[in-house]
């Protein structure tokens, strides 16, 4: 079973690979602030330090351009 993302989910944000690390990483937790058809969100992404900043039209595939969410890994 595949999770679905929803506004209020906690993800990880990806930065993209042309874009400097904030805080000496690329990803960023962050939570789903709106739902678009398919897997592409808006997201308020939380780097260390710094104010929580927005990111529309964020993908869920890995390797785009303007950078990408995922699921944080389940710990058991």
């Amino acid at each position: 079973m595949s999770q679905i993302p929803t506004v209020g989910k906690i993800v990880n944000y990806t930065q993209p690979e042309d874009e400097e690390p904030i805080g000496g990483q690329c990803t960023h937790a962050a939570i789903v602030t709106r739902v678009f058809a398919g897997d592409i969100v808006d997201l308020t992404v939380f780097f260390p330090r710094q104010a929580p900043q927005p990111r529309s039209d964020v993908p869920s595939f890995a390797g785009m351009t303007n950078g990408h969410w995922s699921w944080p890994e389940r710990v058991a």
